[in-house]
C-alpha cells in the first residue's frame, strides 16, 4: 500500500511539473515580432474568403482592430477570454495586411502603458492574412495551452 501511495504522489508530482513545462512552452510558442488576433472559433471562417474573422465588439466600437504580440498572447487571453471554449490565436500576415490596405500602427492604451498594435483601415481581415490558426484552451489553473491535433 505504500509503494502504491508512493507511485500515485509521484505520479501527482510529474503532472504538476509537467503543467509548469507546458506553461513555459506556450509562451514561448508565440513570436514578440508577429502579430495574433485573438477570437472565439466560431469568428473564424477560412471559407469567406474577404472577411474570414468576425470582428470583436471593441473593434467595431473602437474604430481599429485590437491585435496583440506574442509576448502579450498570454496576458490578453487572461484578461478577455477566460472562462470561454474553443479558443483561437490567429497569427496574421502583415506583408498581406499591408497589401489590402490595413496599417499597424503601436499605441499605448494607458500613458506609460504597454505599446500594443493596432490595425486601421479596413474593417475586415482576409483569409490570406491569416498565416496560421492555433488552438488554445484555458487550464484549471487558469493558465492556457496550445491544443495539439
Amino acid at each position: 500500500m505504500k509503494n502504491l501511495m508512493f507511485c500515485f504522489g509521484f505520479l501527482m508530482l510529474i503532472s504538476f511539473v509537467g503543467c509548469g513545462l507546458k506553461d513555459a512552452s506556450f509562451s514561448n510558442y508565440f513570436k514578440a515580432d508577429k502579430i495574433y488576433k485573438i477570437v472565439p472559433s466560431s469568428n473564424y471562417d477560412a471559407k469567406d474568403e474577404s472577411d474570414a474573422v468576425k470582428l470583436l465588439p471593441i473593434d467595431l466600437e473602437s474604430g481599429f482592430i485590437h491585435v496583440a504580440f506574442g509576448n502579450q498572447v498570454e496576458k490578453i487571453l487572461k484578461k478577455f477570454f477566460t472562462g470561454i471554449d474553443n479558443v483561437l490565436v490567429l497569427e496574421l500576415d502583415q506583408n498581406v495586411l499591408a497589401e489590402n490596405g490595413i496599417e499597424m500602427r503601436k499605441e499605448r492604451n494607458n500613458p506609460g502603458g504597454d505599446s500594443f498594435p493596432h490595425l486601421y483601415g479596413k474593417q475586415q481581415i482576409s483569409v490570406k492574412a491569416v498565416a496560421s490558426v492555433i488552438n488554445v484552451e484555458e487550464m484549471i489553473d487558469g493558465s492556457w495551452s496550445i491544443v495539439k491535433h
